[in-house]
């Protein structure tokens, strides 16, 4: 719906007038989660995620035959690609590892108990504790004890760069790039440097949340890493093109859970 510009500017300078009083805040909160849930904010269930509807997307428009899964947990995610060439599994938790193992082991899926970031080496994994590999496992203990206030515990872990794991198993291409890792997506794809300028990825399904406040990530730092890549929120059914520069921080600097998708221009349908 759109409202004439000289409309619009009336109502925004009488409303505050109007309707800026202590006792609206609850409504006004209402609204704008209202509208946050419309703009692709919040819609973490699944009915609403709109993941059931990229799958279908991806695999009708785009040709998925390679997918890294980094993050993959027990993998549900890796399940709604299990008839494609190639699928790599990366989880570093050895936990849930064991479960994601017993799981695929009868598959073609490529299993690695690996993290990724922007080193290599080895590192510390947090969880709450008591839960021994969780969905909420992180690298950044402040995730557990700020966001979920909870006491936490930790196991080691190996660490690798995607640009080091795509040279040792001679990967090409990555069709799709699927990163869940409770806030370590932007060092990684800080160490995919070489691959995204090769062109090796052709999309990237990541989310921004809440986890960005402790990492310290903007949605503008992934636009501008990714600067080859159209970024889109995931809506229930459909994909919202991300304008930063065109509307500015105040619709994208939101920290909480929103699923965006990243194509790569020079393949991305939505512009043809």
């Amino acid at each position: 719906m759109s409202v004439p510009g000289n409309l619009k500017q009336k109502l925004f300078s009488v409303y505050p007038n109007l309707f800026s009083k202590p006792y609206l805040v609850r409504f006004h909160k209402f609204l704008f989660e209202l509208s946050l849930r419309g703009l692709g904010v919040l819609n973490s269930d699944k009915k609403n995620n709109g993941e059931k509807f990229l799958f279908n997307y991806l695999k009708n428009h785009h040709e998925i035959d390679v997918v890294v899964d980094v993050g993959a947990n027990v993998g549900d995610y890796t399940y709604e690609f299990l008839d494609i060439p190639s699928v790599f599994c990366l989880e570093p938790h050895p936990e849930t590892f064991k479960k994601l193992k017993q799981r695929f082991r009868p598959t073609k899926c490529r299993l690695f108990e690996l993290a990724l970031s922007d080193f290599q080496g080895e590192t510390k994994m947090y969880d709450i504790k008591g839960l021994k590999g969780s969905e909420l496992a992180t690298m950044y203990e402040e995730v557990i004890s700020y966001q979920h206030k909870a006491e936490a515990d930790f196991v080691n872990i190996k660490v690798s760069t995607l640009d080091r794991f795509v040279e040792q198993n001679s990967i090409d291409r990555i069709s799709l790039l699927k990163l869940d890792t409770e806030g370590s997506e932007y060092k990684i794809l800080k160490g995919a440097s070489d691959s995204l300028n090769k062109g090796i990825v052709d999309i990237i399904h990541f989310e921004f949340n809440y986890m960005n406040v402790v990492s310290r990530v903007l949605l503008k730092d992934y636009i501008d890493l990714l600067s080859n890549f159209n970024l889109y929120r995931l809506l229930p059914d459909s994909l919202l093109k991300i304008n930063y520069y065109k509307d500015g921080p105040l619709w994208y600097e939101l920290y909480h859970y929103q699923n965006i998708i990243a194509i790569r221009k020079d393949i991305d349908l939505n512009e043809r």
